[in-house]
C-alpha cells in the first residue's frame, strides 16, 4: 500500500507538471482526474523511471516543509504546490531569494515577478546564484539550458534549486551577506591603462581585504563565546556604582548650595580639574618630546659613527681593494637572500601561524593561568642554573686555551734535547703517567659499565613505577578518590612555587628599600655640595652681564674702527687726486681764490689729524679688549657651564621627587615635579 500511495502521487505530479521522464506513458501531458490505483506500478517502463519519481515525490515534501515555516509562512500542501504555474514557481523562488538577502546591492529582490521581464529576473537570479555558488544538477545539459529552465519557470531548473536553497538557508544566508561586499567587480580591458581608475581599484581591493579580516575576527570573537553571567554580573555591578555615585553628587550638590558662592567654588574646582588635566598632558608631551630626543642623538650618534666608518674605510683604498670589498659585500648579501633570509621567512611564517593558532583558541583560565606561571618560574630557575654552568664551562674554555697557548709557545720555541739524567726523569715520569692512564682507564671502564647497570635498574624501577602508578590509579578509582596522588603533588609543587614567589618578593622590597634610602642620601648629598656654588653663582652673573655688555660695546667699537678706515682712506685717495691735479701745489693761489675762507688743504690736514686721534684711540681700546678677552671667555665658560649642572640638579631632583611620590596621583606628582623646577630656576 505505501508502494502504491508514492506511485499514485509521483504519478499525479508528472501528469500536472507534464515531465517527459513520467513512468506512465498512457497519462503523458494529461491531467489526472482522480488517484491511481496501485496496479498502476506495473505501469513503469523501467526501476530507474520509478525511483527518479520517489525521488521527486521527497523532494516536493522538502520543499513544501520548508516553505511551509518561518519565514515564508505559505501554508501549502503537496497537491496545491504541484498545481503551480512557472510564474508563480518563481515568484517562490524569488520569495526564497529575498529571505537569503533582500538588501543585496543592485539586485533588490522584488515583491512581485509578474511586473518584471523574464530575462532581467533571469539574468538577476543568475547574478544572485553565483554570489551563493549554485551549481546546477548535471542532467540538466549546459548552462543554456538551465538559463532557458530559469526564464520559462520550468520544474526541472527550478525544484532543485529550491531544494538546495531551502536545505542550506542558514549557510547561503551568510554567504549572500559575504556576497554583497566580497564579488569583485571585474574592469573592461579598454580602461586598464587609467591610472585613477587602477589607484581607485587597488584601495576597493584593499577595503575588501580589511572587511575580510574585521569578519574573521568577528566570528572568531563569535565562535570565543563570551559568559553572559559574568557581563550580567558587571553590568549589575555597574549599575550599583552608578546609584553610588548618583547618591553621593546629590549629597555634595546639597552640600554645595547652602554655599554662598557656590558658583565661584565650582568655576575654581573646574579649572583646577583642567589645569590638572594640562599638567598632566604637558608631563606626557614632555615625556614624548624627551624620548624623541634620546632619538634623534641616537640616530645622529648611529649616523656619525658610521660617516667616520666610511671616512675611515676610504682613507687609502685602492680600486683592487674596493673590488675585493664589494665582491664580498655582494657574496654576503648573496648569502642572506638565498639562505638566510628565506629560512628566517620560514621561521617567522611558522610563528605567525602558531599565534594564529594561539589568538583562535578561547582565553586561558585563571587555573591554567597560574600553572603557566608555575611552569615558567620552573624554567626560569633551569635556566638560571645552565647559565652557571655555561659560564663555568667558558672559563674552564678560557684556561684551558691559555694552556694550549703556553704548550704551543713552549714547542713552538724549541725545546732543548733531554740527555743522561734528565731523560731518564723524563722517561721515569713517562711511565708514572702510562700506569697511571691504565689505572684511570680501568676505572673509566668500571664506571662505564656500572652506568650500563644503573641505566638499566634505572629501567626497571621505571617499569615498576608506571604499573605501581596504574595500579594506584585504579584502586584510587576504586575507592572514588581518583586522581589523588597526582593533585597531592600538584599542590605540594604550588606550595613550592608559592613560597619561592614570596622569597622573590621580599628580596625585591628589601631592594628597593635599600635603593630609595641611597637615592636619598646621594640628593641630600648633592644639594650639600651645590649650596657654595649657588652662592658663587650671583656675582658671577653680575661678571657674565659686564662680559656681555663689554662684548657688545666691542663689536660696536670695531665696526665703527672699520668705517673710519675706510672713509680715512677715501680722504687720501681724495688728497691725492687734488695734489695730482694742482690745487694744493700754489697756496697763494688757493688763498686768492678763497676770498678769505679757510683753504682745502688746512680742512683736509684738521680732519685727518681728527681721525688718525680717533683711530688711535679706538686701537688702544681694541687692544686692552683683546687682552681681557681670555679671562671674560674663561668666565662665560664657567657660567655656562654651572648653567648645565644647575639644569642636570634640577632633573635629578624631580626623578627623585617622582620616585618618592610614586603612590601619588599623576597631576599632584607633575605639580609638584614643575615646583621644584621653578624653584631651582628662580634661585
Amino acid at each position: 500500500m505505501v508502494t502504491a500511495n508514492v506511485t499514485n502521487k509521483a504519478s499525479l505530479l508528472d501528469t500536472h507538471s507534464g515531465s517527459r521522464n513520467s513512468c506512465y506513458g498512457p497519462l503523458k501531458g494529461k491531467r489526472a482526474s482522480r488517484p491511481l490505483r496501485a496496479s498502476t506500478v506495473v505501469a513503469c517502463r523501467s526501476y530507474t523511471g520509478c525511483t527518479r519519481a520517489a525521488t521527486m515525490s521527497e523532494q516536493l515534501k522538502f520543499i513544501v516543509q520548508e516553505l511551509n515555516k518561518e519565514p515564508f509562512n505559505k501554508k501549502l500542501n503537496l497537491i496545491s504546490f504541484d498545481a503551480f504555474r512557472p510564474d508563480q514557481l518563481l515568484q517562490a523562488l524569488n520569495d526564497v531569494f529575498a529571505a537569503l538577502d533582500p538588501k543585496l546591492d543592485g539586485l533588490q529582490m522584488k515583491s512581485d515577478v509578474r511586473n518584471e521581464d523574464r530575462e532581467q529576473l533571469a539574468v538577476r537570479s543568475l547574478a544572485f546564484l553565483r554570489i551563493v555558488k549554485y551549481r546546477p544538477p548535471p542532467d540538466i545539459a549546459g548552462r543554456g539550458s538551465f538559463r532557458q529552465g530559469l526564464v520559462s519557470g520550468a520544474k526541472e531548473a527550478v525544484l532543485p534549486l529550491l531544494e538546495w536553497l531551502l536545505r542550506g538557508l542558514p549557510e547561503l544566508r551568510k554567504r549572500a551577506y559575504l556576497g554583497r561586499f566580497l564579488v569583485r567587480v571585474e574592469l573592461p580591458l579598454e580602461l586598464g591603462g587609467d591610472v585613477d581608475l587602477q589607484a581607485l581599484y587597488a584601495q576597493y581591493e584593499a577595503a575588501m581585504e580589511q572587511f575580510k579580516e574585521a569578519h574573521k575576527m568577528g566570528e572568531a570573537l563569535k565562535a570565543s563565546g563570551l559568559n553572559t553571567q559574568e557581563l550580567r554580573k558587571d553590568i549589575s555591578q555597574m549599575e550599583q556604582e552608578r546609584e553610588q555615585l548618583t547618591k553621593k553628587i546629590a549629597k555634595l550638590r546639597r552640600k554645595v548650595e547652602t554655599q554662598r558662592n557656590k558658583d565661584t567654588l565650582l568655576q575654581l574646582a573646574k579649572n583646577l580639574r583642567e589645569e590638572q588635566d594640562r599638567a598632566e598632558t604637558l608631563a606626557q608631551q614632555r615625556n614624548s618630546l624627551r624620548d624623541t630626543l634620546n632619538h634623534c642623538e641616537q640616530k645622529i650618534h648611529r649616523l656619525t659613527q658610521q660617516l667616520r666608518d666610511l671616512q675611515h674605510s676610504g682613507t687609502g683604498a685602492t680600486p683592487e681593494g674596493l673590488m675585493k670589498k664589494l665582491e664580498e659585500e655582494v657574496r654576503a648579501n648573496g648569502y642572506l637572500v638565498r639562505d638566510k633570509l628565506p629560512k628566517e621567512i620560514t621561521v617567522c611564517q611558522n610563528a605567525i601561524k602558531d599565534l594564529q593558532k594561539v589568538s583562535a583558541e578561547p582565553a586561558m583560565g585563571q587555573n591554567e593561568i597560574n600553572r603557566l606561571k608555575a611552569k615558567a618560574a620552573v624554567i626560569a630557575r633551569k635556566k638560571e642554573a645552565a647559565a652557571e654552568t655555561l659560564n663555568e664551562l667558558r672559563l674552564q674554555v678560557s684556561q684551558l686555551e691559555a694552556q694550549l697557548q703556553e704548550k704551543q709557545s713552549l714547542v713552538a720555541g724549541g725545546e732543548q734535547v733531554l740527555k743522561g739524567d734528565e731523560f731518564k726523569k723524563y722517561v721515569n715520569a713517562l711511565r708514572g703517567k702510562s700506569s697511571q692512564y691504565k689505572q684511570q682507564r680501568q676505572e673509566l671502564a668500571e664506571l662505564r659499565a656500572e652506568t650500563g647497570v644503573l641505566a638499566r635498574t634505572q629501567e626497571i624501577l621505571t617499569h615498576k613505577e608506571r604499573d605501581l602508578r596504574q595500579s594506584l590509579e585504579a584502586l584510587e578509582e576504586k575507592h572514588g578518590v581518583r586522581g589523588y596522588h597526582r593533585l597531592q603533588g600538584t599542590l605540594e609543587s604550588l606550595s613550592g612555587n608559592e613560597a619561592a614567589l614570596d622569597e622573590t618578593k621580599m628580596a625585591t622590597l628589601e631592594d628597593m628599600s635599600t635603593m630609595v634610602t641611597s637615592l636619598n642620601k646621594r640628593i641630600a648629598e648633592r644639594k650639600g655640595r651645590l649650596a657654595p656654588a649657588i652662592k658663587d653663582l650671583r656675582p658671577l652673573r653680575k661678571t657674565y652681564q659686564e662680559v656681555s655688555s663689554l662684548r657688545s660695546e666691542l663689536n660696536s667699537e670695531e665696526s665703527k674702527l672699520n668705517f673710519l678706515q675706510h672713509s680715512l682712506r677715501i680722504h687720501e685717495v681724495q688728497l691725492n687726486f687734488l695734489k695730482a691735479n694742482g690745487v694744493l701745489g700754489n697756496p697763494a693761489a688757493a688763498d686768492a681764490g678763497s676770498d678769505g675762507q679757510t683753504s682745502l688743504r688746512a680742512k683736509l690736514g684738521h680732519e685727518i689729524a681728527e681721525q688718525e686721534k680717533r683711530g688711535k684711540a679706538l686701537r688702544e681700546r681694541q687692544k686692552e679688549l683683546r687682552e681681557k678677552q681670555a679671562s671674560l671667555r674663561a668666565q662665560t665658560e664657567q657660567w655656562t657651564h654651572l648653567q648645565a649642572l644647575l639644569r642636570a640638579k634640577m632633573a635629578a631632583t624631580t626623578a627623585s621627587t617622582h620616585w618618592q611620590q610614586g603612590a601619588l596621583p599623576p597631576g599632584s606628582a607633575a605639580t609638584h615635579g614643575d615646583t621644584n623646577s621653578r624653584d631651582w630656576l628662580v634661585l
